[in-house]
């Protein structure tokens, strides 16, 4: 089964060990400084990539030195570029991403980039092609993609029947709640937000309560990441607390949402149960956060899928 990614795919600069006194001396000493690549999309499509799914990429990138390398960087993965737009003219993001001794990180953004630029027209000409199962996890990201325009787009797409829309987001930039996405929530089959970023747009309801307001209007399931606490599966019929992968080694938590993401679609792809889908989402958000990068921690099947079968037998 093929999968349509959208959203973002940029460079990262990664400075890993950055201590509270960043600024009070003019060198430090880190543990690691390295090139990497990332944008939401391009992390959720490497990581099912590499888990064997057939993934097709659409985003929009510079037509400039950084956008080669990241064009580069996703056709070697084995990622469908067709629906990569060059833009001339348009900056190729490239984030400053500080992360701390305990693998927390701090994000440094250019808002003049691509990053910022994926607007309605680059995505709605290709929602005829798109897969069956589209995943959008970049809700925010980018501010010409506001509420009436995903609304739109998540419309088109599932104007097809038998089509599955995932949502993920990043926080909300404009105070907006969920009442204003009544509209995109009904088009969407599966919301993917931390707890965070879900309290952001409650509107003030706890957590449980925002994900029922949600299931309300037509959303099948509201997934809540919470870091290291169990992660919660919230359907009409209740409220499932899905055990993590307790892993010893955080080092760096960039790209965690995301291959917990793609985790889930694999689970999909494979006609898993829904609690399943999210133990191999926690499966493989694990193995991202022993590694430096969004992605480097999933080379292959192999590892998650240990660790999901261990999670499935407890």
């Amino acid at each position: 089964m093929k999968v349509t990614v959208i959203g973002p795919s940029i460079i990262d600069v990664l400075a890993s060990g950055v201590g509270t006194d960043i600024f009070e001396k003019k060198s430090h000493r880190l543990d690691d400084i390295r090139l990497s690549f990332g944008g939401n999309a391009l992390n959720e499509s490497v990581v099912l990539s590499r888990l064997g799914i057939d993934t097709e990429l659409i985003t929009k990138l510079g037509d400039d030195e950084s956008g080669k390398k990241v064009f580069d960087f996703i056709r070697d993965n084995g990622i469908s570029t067709d629906r990569i737009k060059m833009a001339p003219g348009l900056k190729t993001a490239i984030n400053v991403v500080l992360i701390d001794k305990n693998g927390e990180r701090f994000f440094l953004t250019d808002p003049n980039s691509n990053l910022r630029k994926m607007e309605y027209d680059d995505i709605s000409c290709h929602s005829d092609e798109m897969a069956d199962i589209v995943c959008y996890p970049c809700m925010f990201t980018s501010p010409l993609m506001g509420i009436p325009e995903m609304s739109s787009l998540f419309a088109g797409i599932k104007s097809k029947p038998g089509r599955t829309i995932i949502l993920d987001m990043t926080n909300a930039k404009n105070n907006e709640t969920i009442c204003d996405m009544k509209e995109i929530f009904a088009h969407t089959d599966y919301f993917l937000p931390n707890e965070e970023e879900l309290m952001s747009i409650s509107g003030g309801l706890s957590s449980e309560d925002a994900a029922g307001q949600i299931l309300s209007w037509g959303t099948k399931a509201v997934i809540i990441k919470r870091g290291g606490r169990d992660t919660l599966l919230c359907t009409n019929e209740g409220i499932i607390p899905v055990p993590i992968y307790k892993t010893e080694t955080v080092v760096d938590t960039t790209g965690a949402g995301d291959c917990f993401g793609a985790g889930f679609i694999y689970g999909l792809t494979k006609k898993m149960s829904l609690r399943d889908c999210v133990l191999f989402g926690n499966a493989a958000a694990s193995c991202t956060i022993e590694k430096t990068g969004a992605t480097d921690g999933v080379v292959s099947i192999q590892k998650p899928l240990k660790r999901f079968e261990e999670l499935s037998s407890e």
